[in-house]
């Protein structure tokens, strides 16, 4: 059923609210914003499937709904999650990703169709996932595409949550659940670790990058934009190399002339390039050394080999359970790692300390699997 105006959405909601749990996805684009721009919101109800139209609607009055009782119900739901924190102000008090929860009986980040299909028996059209989700009218392929994409979710729960319990994981899978259901705002003296090259540059030009990043990532918050439409990787490395100290020592290149500048953005860029001059010692965020000493190379390796051994007998997603950056973050010892906390120390983190610890050894049983030795 499509929703289009406020009357059948509030009528939604009310059915929402008197419901213990639901699903929800959202179709959105992000390609020409800074933030995920929201076109439909499915809800599925224990009794139906909703399409709702959010160029027409006001989503907001969904807020008491997701800070309530009632479970959330999505698929790789994580980036829907930004989503509904800037149309409603809120996102799930309780949440339940089938992708993830899924892992825990040993499917490794499954589509929904994939999932709707092994544990329903149920096959979906992949239809109109490509289309542009904010051309008017939706078409009626759309919307019962959009449909499909909720309306199984609730489903999905009953049986992933018997099968979780029956093996006695489904407390590791809301945990895990949990873990995702956040929203993670941008470290704006970080992102430029995320300009191609930075890696190449020294001394002050580092802090530069550092400040000239940071201020694009806030015009572009400020316009909602890409930041590369605010200021291209190749012309903040330009100025970082080049570091101008007024408007006429700008540098220009092919792919970036100052005199086409607003005044505004030149005196944003000017005062950005200045603070990173200036930048005091300590000042700037160098990224994390992820190395490990060559020594505990074979370590990892073999700690790697071990837990991958440990997904294929226990059916549990390996990705899930630890990847190569978790067991080198735990042999770095960085506090609080993934295989230190929770199900993961539970489930490996124990045994994968006493290996580090030499008070146990991985050997191979000759019949192709890897087994703990005591020592």
């Amino acid at each position: 059923m499509l929703v289009a105006d406020a009357g059948r959405f509030e009528a939604l909601v009310e059915e929402l609210t008197a419901a213990d749990a639901y699903g929800l996805d959202a179709e959105f684009h992000g390609e020409t914003s800074y933030y995920p721009r929201l076109a439909v919101l499915q809800v599925a109800t224990p009794t139906r499937a909703a399409v709702v139209d959010a160029t027409l609607v006001d989503v907001s009055p969904l807020r008491p709904v997701l800070e309530g009782p009632a479970l959330m119900v999505a698929h790789a739901g994580e980036q829907d999650l930004q989503v509904l924190l800037r149309a409603t102000g809120a996102i799930p008090a309780r949440m339940l990703d089938t992708q993830i929860a899924a892992g825990f009986l040993g499917f490794g980040s499954p589509s929904l169709a994939k999932l709707v299909s092994d544990l329903l028996g149920i096959r979906l059209e992949k239809g109109a996932r490509m289309s542009d989700w904010f051309k008017r009218p939706l078409t009626p392929e759309q919307i019962t595409y959009a449909a499909a994409d909720v309306l199984h979710l609730l489903d999905l729960r009953a049986v992933i949550e018997e099968r979780l319990a029956a093996a006695g994981r489904l407390e590791w899978a809301y945990e895990e659940c949990e873990r995702h259901r956040r929203v993670r705002q941008p470290d704006v003296d970080i992102v430029w670790w995320r300009v191609k090259g930075f890696r190449q540059l020294r001394g002050k030009s580092r802090g530069v990058a550092q400040e000239l990043a940071a201020w694009r990532e806030r015009a572009a918050m400020a316009a909602d934009k890409p930041a590369r439409r605010v200021l291209a990787d190749e012309a903040l490395m330009l100025l970082a190399e080049k570091p101008p100290r007024s408007v006429r020592e700008m540098p220009t290149s092919r792919l970036f002339d100052g005199r086409r500048l607003s005044q505004e953005t030149l005196d944003g860029l000017m005062a950005a390039v200045a603070r990173g001059l200036d930048l005091p010692p300590g000042g700037l965020r160098l990224p994390p050394d992820t190395d490990i000493p060559p020594n505990m190379q074979p370590l990892a390796t073999l700690l790697t080999a071990w837990v991958a051994q440990q997904s294929r007998d226990l059916s549990i997603d390996g990705s899930l359970i630890a990847t190569r950056a978790d067991i080198e973050a735990l042999l770095r010892r960085v506090p609080d790692s993934r295989l230190e906390v929770g199900w993961r120390a539970e489930l490996v983190g124990g045994t994968v300390g006493r290996i580090v610890a030499g008070r146990a050894a991985v050997a191979y049983d000759g019949k192709g699997k890897l087994v703990l030795v005591d020592r």
